[in-house]
């Protein structure tokens, strides 16, 4: 009879503290497959967007999960966490708190592997992608960056609807839990626009980047991948899907291209 749970990965769920935060994060590891070359295949870390609708569902999004698995059965650590802000974890949507955590998450990955720590892959959308971005350009333990709609700025979306409307929809989908957050408004503005791809892209070389973008993406314009392309330095790929929009990551085609360029990249 088949075993059921041959080749599915073991899930472990783990908090870590983030600044006096605490975020959670699901480990994903390969159960029984490819456990000889273990050590010296990178984690794969997702970072996700803000999410659409609320703050909760952002545990096990179905897309993520099910990446997830598929890369821990190819014999691979995969870590999915949500951001301060989402979910599971802890504290008000921050995107400079969201860099914070993306290092906290890297360094946990780092102690629980000690000194033979390979590195890590970021698979990343939207939100998440500019702060991988961001992260990866300082942090030498990124090893390579996928992005999917990931914005050059996010001056756009405060000049079409304003602080006011940015304000309101992060009270309305849940994404500050404290009633008096943020303090300082202008403040907060300041912290989430200075996260700039385009400002820092350049320096993820000569570690490998994928920009994906959908054509129709009518929240994040398809420019924005287009630019972000021309700063970068070699090695780069850029992939433009005609007839997508803005969540990648329920793509099948998104899937086929990151996976394709992982493993053209020797990850």
């Amino acid at each position: 009879m088949k075993d059921k749970q041959a080749g599915l990965p073991e899930v472990e769920t783990f908090y870590v503290d983030s600044g006096g935060i605490y975020i959670y994060g699901e480990l994903y590891l390969p159960r029984d497959l490819y456990q000889d070359n273990l050590q010296e295949k990178p984690y794969i870390i997702f970072c996700h967007g803000i999410p659409a609708g609320d703050a909760k569902p952002a545990r096990r999004k179905k897309g993520y999960h099910l990446w997830a698995r598929f890369f821990s059965r190819k014999g691979y650590r995969v870590v999915f966490f949500n951001f301060r802000g989402t979910g599971e974890s802890q504290g008000n949507l921050n995107l400079q708190g969201w860099s914070s955590d993306l290092i906290t998450v890297l360094d946990w990955c780092r102690e629980r592997e000690g000194a033979g720590f390979p590195g890590a892959v970021l698979i990343s959308f939207s939100a998440g992608a500019a702060v991988a971005v961001e992260v990866a350009s300082e942090d030498s333990r990124v090893k390579a960056v996928a992005t999917g709609a990931c914005p050059g700025n996010f001056d756009f979306l405060f000049d079409r609807v304003g602080l006011e409307g940015v304000l309101a929809w992060m009270e309305f989908g849940g994404f500050f839990r404290d009633s008096d957050y943020p303090p300082d408004t202008e403040q907060w503005k300041e912290e989430f626009l200075s996260i700039r791809p385009e400002n820092s892209i350049s320096r993820i070389s000569p570690r490998p980047l994928l920009l994906t973008h959908g054509e129709k993406d009518d929240w994040i314009p398809v420019e924005h991948a287009r630019h972000l392309y021309r700063l970068a330095e070699d090695p780069k790929t850029i992939h433009v899907l005609g007839r997508a929009g803005h969540q990648l990551r329920n793509y099948p085609r998104v899937f086929q291209l990151i996976l394709r360029w992982f493993f053209e990249q020797g990850l």
